[in-house]
């Protein structure tokens, strides 16, 4: 049976739900983009082609897909204990990586470690949605999606030397010439949507870091900077209302 839903909360365990939650958002942001980054290491460690590499990444990706119907428990189980085992199953299975002898054993762990991330996100929002307040609902779903955000951010900083100059396309621009065009202004840093493997590896050629903050979350920036500013302008109220980015 699932939890009832409480519409008043104590504002102690909101901010305890929402520490939780951001911790689970940053490092769905931070895994989704290292994977893509390390591929040329991951490459050398197991001596596979490029070929399997990307076979191998099939059934990882499919992770995420298994972690749909994984969620759904949480109708039946509750949606605390689902995300607290969602947390341990992602741990667990993210240290066996480390412990990967060759590249199936990589991309088995790497599949469980998925279904576990892709589970803890969407319980996360679920959360967010039943358990805050309407008034503080979309501030908190907004501030989940910026720390997934920040966790792809975090991560192109750790795997640089130098993050000076940053060049941002938002939405969907994973085309090399708009890294190389980036790369003549004096960018060291490559900000989009989507990218692609071309891209990926262009971006390594140039010593460009290269983040993927998804098409969604990076195109609400400038959505809530034009509605500040007609608000500013013209008086005229605004309300952003976040969706969840696993749908883009």
């Amino acid at each position: 049976m699932a939890e009832p839903l409480i519409t008043t909360r104590d504002d102690r365990y909101l901010r305890l739900l929402m520490l939780l939650l951001i911790s689970a958002a940053f490092f769905e942001g931070y895994d989704s983009s290292i994977l893509a980054l390390l591929l040329p290491n991951i490459q050398n460690t197991f001596h596979a082609s490029e070929a399997l590499l990307g076979v191998t990444r099939i059934p990882i990706e499919l992770g995420l897909f298994v972690a749909f119907f994984f969620t759904r428990l949480s109708d039946r189980f509750g949606r605390r204990p689902l995300l607290l085992w969602s947390v341990v199953g992602y741990t667990v299975f993210t240290a066996l990586t480390a412990l990967s002898w060759n590249i199936w054993s990589f991309t088995l762990f790497q599949f469980a470690s998925r279904i576990f991330l892709g589970a803890e996100y969407a319980v996360g929002v679920t959360m967010i949605v039943e358990e805050f307040p309407a008034a503080r609902r979309g501030r908190a779903l907004g501030t989940l999606l910026t720390f997934s955000a920040l966790g792809t951010i975090v991560e192109a900083r750790q795997n640089s030397e130098r993050f000076g100059v940053v060049a941002i396309a938002s939405g969907g621009a994973p085309f090399t010439t708009f890294v190389q065009e980036a790369a003549a202004r004096g960018a060291d840093t490559y900000v989009t949507g989507e990218i692609s493997m071309y891209t990926r590896m262009y971006a390594k050629e140039r010593k460009v870091n290269l983040v993927a903050g998804s098409h969604y979350a990076t195109e609400t920036f400038g959505v809530r900077a034009l509605a500040q500013l007609v608000e500013a302008r013209f008086g005229i109220a605004w309300t952003f209302v976040p969706e969840s980015s696993d749908v883009y």
